[in-house]
């Protein structure tokens, strides 16, 4: 099997908006369009190769850079590796110096705009925020209410799993009445975790599958804009990917007890890399470990006490 390294670069501009290539007809996959960068030439790092590719392809100088995500895809043939990196800085005149159409495009636009596809789980990746928030189970329909309409005046989280398995369809009706309008205007997105019809029949932004749930599908729930899901294990990853979810969220990174067991940071690197999604880690997570947990490789981090603690500590006696 051949062995094949590509660096790609996410340049975005002051009004957010990112860098895009279109293929030149004559090559494979021509016209269609995909974020710059290109192969690693011998003996070059990712970030070496990056820095070449894109001063080749449009004139940009990088400053400095982070990494983004990294996705395998392999056949028969190739077994090909993709750096992405998120520039954070950049000098130089902007253009397509080997001829190639290039554009400026809004990150949200990204997702209906003929990008390859193995560029599709950074485009994903993209839309998402490095915090997902999850309520904590709560009876009140109020409570809940409230604590969402205090974190989306003050703009703290931009997506937010209600999860509520205790609750019937008349509360979580209830509460979507109250909840969904407001979010909508501040920006943010909330999935429910629930049963995907729920989701579409009350007009949340999108699901979220317990490990239960995920199993029991053979396909992505179509009507759903997001699909997020819970996994524990490879098993789990592996099936999220195959029926199309566009994220995922492994747990416990660690233990709820000293007798419990955790995937830790290093088990949770490893995991997932069996995988090409976005991945938050959870289980004693904080708003704060969501660098380091970029820096393995993973999107972001999720959670519930630590998440909304900050947000109103009295909340919590309530729960």
């Amino acid at each position: 099997m051949i062995e094949q390294h590509v660096s790609a670069g996410i340049l975005m501009d002051s009004k957010s908006r990112v860098l895009i290539a279109q293929r030149p007809t004559d090559k494979p996959f021509g016209g269609w369009w995909e974020f710059p960068g290109g192969k690693l030439e011998p003996g070059e790092t990712p970030c070496q190769a990056l820095r070449r590719e894109i001063h080749e392809e449009t004139g940009a100088h990088i400053v400095s850079v982070e990494r983004f995500m990294r996705l395998r895809y392999k056949d028969e043939i190739i077994h090909r590796t993709l750096h992405f990196f998120k520039i954070l800085e950049f000098s130089g005149f902007i253009h397509g110096r080997e001829g190639q159409n290039i554009m400026w495009l809004p990150v949200e636009a990204l997702s209906s705009w003929p990008m390859l596809r193995t560029n599709n789980p950074v485009v994903c990746a993209l839309n998402l925020p490095l915090i997902y928030a999850i309520t904590p189970l709560v009876d009140e329909v109020d409570c809940i209410v409230n604590l969402i309409h205090q974190n989306l005046r003050q703009r703290h989280h931009r997506l937010i799993q209600l999860r509520q398995p205790h609750w019937n369809w008349a509360q979580t009706r209830a509460a979507s009445r109250s909840i969904l309008d407001q979010s909508r205007s501040r920006g943010a997105r909330i999935l429910i975790n629930a049963d995907p019809a729920w989701a579409t029949e009350l007009g949340f932004d999108g699901v979220h599958l317990n490990a239960t749930r995920l199993h029991h599908l053979t396909s992505r729930p179509l009507d759903c804009n997001l699909v997020g899901a819970s996994c524990h294990n490879i098993e789990d990853l592996i099936h999220a990917q195959r029926i199309h979810v566009d994220f995922v969220v492994l747990s416990p990174l660690f233990p709820k007890n000293q007798n419990g067991s955790a995937l830790g940071w290093r088990g949770f690197g490893r995991m997932i890399r069996a995988v090409n999604l976005p991945v938050y880690a959870l289980g004693g997570m904080h708003p704060t470990y969501a660098r380091h947990i970029r820096r393995l490789g993973g999107h972001g981090v999720a959670g519930i006490r630590a998440f909304w603690q900050d947000q109103d500590s009295k909340f919590f006696t309530l729960s």
